[in-house]
């Protein structure tokens, strides 16, 4: 049995507490530690919407391993927001604009811009919508693929370059 639970937007005390709360279960002993400006920026870039925290939160600490640092600043997570947007490309609810459906094209994105196929009166609207909203989250989780994969690659570099670093033991 699959369960699941949709969380709505939450404000930013509550932005700071989740992401606090998730990183104890976790261990976290304040290394690095998140700035206040840090929190109301991940609250400003994510809307306050748990799973885009929970994306913004991993590639943040995830940077900060990766560049040794051991403080996450305002200016840290907006770089990161910006990465992490020209990566995965819009947000799937704003890649269909209703009007066009309206007027007779169904789109894939972002403001009417390249519609993909016109409007076909054997396929219901709410068909061609949701074939719509399909390929735009193939075209997101095709992002997401190539994003791991390249944050992986930078990962083990990583490890590579501090294993040829580290002393040998010979024996």
């Amino acid at each position: 049995i699959i369960a699941g639970y949709h969380l709505g937007p939450i404000d930013a005390a509550e932005t700071r507490q989740y992401i606090e709360h998730r990183l104890s279960r976790v261990g976290w002993n304040q290394d690095p530690v998140f700035e206040d400006a840090a929190f109301a920026r991940i609250h400003e870039v994510t809307g306050g919407i748990p799973r885009r925290i929970n994306t913004l939160a991993d590639r943040l600490l995830l940077g900060a391993y990766l560049a040794e640092k051991h403080a996450i600043e305002a200016n840290d997570v907006s770089e990161i927001a910006d990465e992490l947007a020209a990566e995965l490309g819009p947000r799937a609810t704003d890649a269909i604009d209703p009007r066009l459906l309206r007027q007779g094209a169904s789109t894939g994105s972002i403001n009417g811009h390249d519609a993909r196929w016109p409007h076909d009166a054997s396929v219901p609207l709410d068909v061609q919508d949701r074939l719509s909203r399909l390929e735009d989250r193939v075209e997101v989780l095709e992002s997401s693929s190539a994003l791991i994969y390249n944050t992986l690659k930078k990962v083990l570099r990583r490890f590579r370059s501090m294993s040829a670093s580290a002393p040998r033991d010979r024996r």
